[in-house]
This record gives C-alpha cells, sequence and structure tokens, in this order.
C-alpha cells in the first residue's frame, strides 16, 4: 500500500475530511495556483491533512486503495 499527497489551497479549504473514502477523479480542493478544482489521482482514503505555513496549502494524504 502506499501513500499519495496532494497540495491544495488553503484559503478555500478542502472538499474532503479525514476517514473518507475516495474515488479517482473526485474534487478534494482547489489548485493554489490556477483556482482550478484539484482531483484526487487514486482511489483510497484519506489518512491525513496537514498546514504547510510555508506555502500556505494543506497537503492531503491518501493511503491508495
Amino acid at each position: 500500500m502506499s501513500y499519495i499527497n496532494v497540495q491544495v489551497d488553503a484559503t478555500p479549504g478542502v472538499m474532503v475530511r479525514i476517514g473518507v473514502n475516495l474515488k479517482e477523479g473526485d474534487p478534494i480542493g482547489m489548485n493554489p495556483n490556477s483556482q482550478e478544482i484539484v482531483r484526487s489521482p487514486v482511489s483510497g482514503v484519506v489518512e491525513f491533512i496537514t498546514f504547510d505555513s510555508d506555502t500556505h496549502t494543506l497537503i492531503i494524504t491518501i493511503k491508495e486503495d
């Protein structure tokens, strides 16, 4: 099993919560550079959501199915 980290803009927040089951393509947040929707690159479970103060982004860690 592997873990995937996805970076999203912290200002609008995330569209998921810890423990949520995701399918590939589900929306998870906003791109910090373009304000487009970021979609999950894999199916799995949201394990962690961590704030990165250096980039003012949230790192969503997904445990891949």
